[in-house]
């Protein structure tokens, strides 16, 4: 697999991986494995341990889109017209 990547982003990996004592393949590789080896395969079910960690991501990532209405909101036909 080939990855292109900013010279920004391949120049600070280099030096982390002459600061690391490795090679920029070899941190890449660690980077990507601790970042994904938790995730269950597509199509596997997840434990719950996995499924909260998930959640917390999701939650981490996610921004406030204005006001949340109550159920009682929700359920006027008003809303709907």
């Amino acid at each position: 697999m080939t990855i292109q990547l900013s010279s920004e982003l391949e120049a600070t990996v280099y030096s982390e991986a002459q600061r690391l004592g490795t090679t920029p393949d070899s941190l890449v590789e660690s980077v990507l494995r601790e970042r994904f080896a938790e995730l269950p395969k597509p199509g596997d079910p997840m434990t719950p341990e996995q499924a909260q960690e998930w959640k917390r991501r999701l939650r981490s990532i996610s921004q406030p889109c204005g006001v949340v209405l109550s159920d009682e909101a929700l359920s006027r036909e008003s809303l709907y017209d």
